[in-house]
């Protein structure tokens, strides 16, 4: 899986993440697992995704992504996007709910280097949002939040733009979010009192008009209950 993508080393870690947690995810987009992405018309965008975890939850409607055409890395499979001001996304579940506290984690690398605020996920209607994405202070600073506006916690530096592990702690009380596989954590702080309610993929909520696209490459993104 992609995983390993990043570095030499994250094979080992790859191999201990997977079987210490793969009984408990609730949501697994898997841009390896091309059973899992259905395409327009049989083009290179994608229409929609399915959920690799028990659940099997459904992703639908997805606009101008792209999936195998511009790939990550070394030829690795990934789902694209060359355009953050739009409202491209990799599709949006109406049922998905999920309260803190919770883990996602994401591969991936943020390709534009100008000021936007890029989602790689977010709630589909801009009620009890849980975000997860970059500034848009012009750099690839990684930011997480639970509620209505731009809060939350913030790393220390610009780590998005070179490939990506990023895990995502959400707590009410005290959140963290972890690069690479460190077992230090990279920023830590409050993100707000949120839970989430829809979860849209690759984009801000839609529901406003919203156009902050993710622009790079999502190769795998989880959540862990």
């Amino acid at each position: 899986t992609p995983l390993l993508h990043t570095a030499t080393y994250c094979y080992r870690f790859e191999y201990e993440f997977l079987t210490k947690f793969c009984n408990r995810f609730s949501r697994w987009i898997d841009a390896a697992d091309a059973t899992k992405v259905t395409l327009s018309s049989s083009t290179r965008f994608i229409s929609g995704l399915t959920d690799k975890s028990s659940n099997a939850y459904s992703f639908i409607g997805a606009n101008g992504f792209t999936y195998n055409s511009t790939l990550f890395g070394r030829g690795f499979p990934s789902f694209f996007n060359d355009n953050a001001n739009t409202q491209r996304h990799l599709g949006s579940n109406m049922q998905v709910s999920i309260n803190q506290p919770l883990t996602f984690f994401m591969v991936g690398i943020d390709t534009n280097t100008g000021a936007t605020t890029e989602a790689a996920f977010d709630s589909q209607t801009g009620v009890n949002r849980i975000f997860f994405g970059r500034t848009n202070n012009g750099a690839t600073t990684a930011q997480m939040w639970a509620g209505a506006g731009d809060n939350g916690l913030f790393s220390t530096a610009n780590i998005m733009a070179s490939k990506f592990m990023f895990s995502c702690f959400y707590s009410t009380t005290n959140s963290f979010g972890y690069l690479n596989g460190s077992a230090t954590p990279y920023a830590t702080g409050n993100v707000g009192p949120n839970n989430l309610s829809t979860l849209l993929i690759g984009n801000r909520f839609l529901s406003g008009g919203i156009n902050q696209a993710w622009t790079g490459h999502i190769c795998e993104i989880l959540r862990i209950s």
